[in-house]
């Protein structure tokens, strides 16, 4: 449809039962604001707001609660909180943290300490609380707690070690401010937990390194007991000062015993020598001389042997002290021999001694003799064998020395170690005893003073603005049916609307 600017301009086909000259008159006396859309529609318009309105008021009064939201400010300072003790040498006891303490701090709060101690300290000394929210147990609690957002809100300021800690709560500004008290209790405890938990696990983790090494100083003292038992070996240096004293020892025995063997055997060949026997002959000729008539003729022939022995070392062969000397002596062997065969002995052409009672003596000392010579030669072959042992065992000592010295510095490193383990688990456990939370109120909970956004007052101008909105809309699209049905009366209202806009722009005079 084809609008007109003026009264000169031809109207639509539909209007033409409507007489034109009459518009002007229709206008005369009338006010521009009487024919708005409002004015038109007011009483629809305002009904609608009303009502949705009410309804706000309604709504915001019976069925909306308000919540309420404390507020803290925090410090969190440095922290106890690690990962893991890191760490590949069994004695070291080093440990790194690898995040910010800040952040493992705040951590604590996406645990279900936090809701625990809401549900614990909080909502049980608030039975009507749980009632409200429908809550009869705690993993009902932990349901609807899920992550915490929309209760427990924190945000750390960028760079610092600030952190602002808000609880919201619906229906009383007291209870927000009881719940934000609990919350801020509950954080620095399980921070606190946490610190000493950390220590704790300080302190067994030590506590199990000592008792390993305390074992593998056990094992190792019981390794050198069975060395030092095989090797019989236990103080080497002071061994190696006795060793020397030892063999300085023994070699004087040694030589002493030479000393004492070689005497003997002097004494033992004098004796063979004076006898003229070896100590297996004394011992035959000591059984002949058993013979009286022997022992006489023997006697005999020695004094004679002596008389004519010592005659010719004064006189010559010739001379008749020296031949009848030898007379003599030769009829004293005639005799013996008679004697012998007399007695059955044969010489066999071997000459067959026979000691006297008188030589029986020197035989009997020749023996002891000979026995003291044999003893010291047994003790000269003991003291060299025993030299010889212990030359052995000394070149073993430096080995010996090298893998004691080993083990006995091994020995001090572990005990070293195990005392600087418990230095550091008692201190780890005094840490544990007196850690406090690392969690500081900069700014204690205070008290909200107004609902969050949006409050009662919003829920009801928002329900009038909503309502006055509606009502047009609803004015709207009652038009758009009248037109529908009555399109004539439409195409009047739209011409009544643009002599409104015209009359409005109009310049007043």
């Amino acid at each position: 449809m084809k609008k007109t600017n003026g009264p000169k301009e031809s109207m639509p086909m539909s209007l033409d039962r409507l007489n034109i000259s009459d518009i002007p008159s229709f206008f005369a006396g009338r006010k521009p604001w009487q024919f708005s859309f409002f004015n038109q529609h007011k009483k629809l318009i305002l009904s609608v707001t009303l009502v949705v309105g009410l309804l706000s008021v309604l709504y915001s009064l019976l069925a909306y609660t308000p919540k309420y939201t404390s507020k803290a400010i925090l410090q969190i300072r440095d922290s106890a909180i690690t990962s893991k003790y890191i760490t590949s040498d069994p004695i070291n006891t080093y440990s790194a943290p690898t995040a910010n303490p800040v952040l493992n701090t705040m951590e604590i709060l996406r645990g279900q300490g936090v809701p625990v101690a809401i549900w614990n300290e909080f909502l049980n000394r608030h039975p009507a609380e749980k009632q409200k929210l429908h809550l009869k147990t705690l993993p009902d609690w932990l349901k609807y707690y899920n992550d915490g957002k929309k209760i427990v809100k924190y945000k750390n300021v960028p760079g610092t070690d600030v952190v602002d800690l808000s609880f919201q709560w619906a229906g009383d500004p007291i209870l927000a401010k009881d719940g934000m008290e609990v919350l801020l209790k509950s954080f620095q405890d399980l921070s606190r937990e946490s610190n000493q938990s950390e220590n704790h696990e300080r302190f067994i983790y030590l506590s199990q390194q000592i008792e390993e090494i305390e074992r593998k100083l056990i094992d190792l003292r019981s390794k050198i007991g069975d060395y030092k038992l095989k090797t019989k070996s236990y103080n080497v240096d002071e061994e190696i000062d006795d060793y020397i004293k030892t063999r300085s020892l023994l070699e004087q025995n040694t030589q002493a015993a030479n000393a004492e063997s070689k005497d003997y055997q002097q004494q033992l060949a004098a004796y063979q020598s004076t006898l003229k026997l070896s100590p297996e002959n004394a011992v035959k000729a000591v059984a002949v001389g058993r013979n009286p008539t022997l022992v006489k003729l023997y006697d005999q022939y020695y004094t004679l042997s002596d008389q004519y022995a010592s005659l010719r070392a004064r006189y010559t062969d010739s001379h008749p002290q020296v031949a009848q000397a030898l007379s003599q002596l030769q009829q004293v062997q005639a005799n013996i021999q008679n004697e012998k065969k007399r007695l059955g002995v044969a010489d066999n052409g071997k000459n067959v001694a026979i000691v006297d009672d008188t030589r029986g003596e020197a035989v009997k000392n020749m023996l002891d003799v000979q026995a003291r010579s044999k003893g010291a030669q047994s003790k000269v072959a003991q003291m060299n064998h025993y030299l010889s042992q212990l030359d052995s065992k000394m070149q073993s000592l430096p080995q010996v020395e090298k893998n004691l010295t080993a083990m006995l510095d091994e020995q001090a490193y572990l005990s070293g170690s195990i005392k600087t383990l418990k230095e550091k688990a008692l201190e780890a456990k005094i840490r544990e005893m007196q850690t406090l939370s690392n969690v500081f109120v900069l700014d204690p909970p205070n008290f909200p003073l107004k609902a969050n956004f949006p409050t009662r007052l919003h829920i009801i101008l928002l329900g009038l603005l909503l309502g006055f909105a509606g009502g047009i809309a609803l004015a709207k699209l009652k038009d758009k049916l009248l037109y529908i049905s009555d399109p004539i009366s439409k195409e009047y209202n739209d011409l009544v609307s643009a002599s409104e806009k015209r009359y409005a722009e109009a310049p007043v005079r």
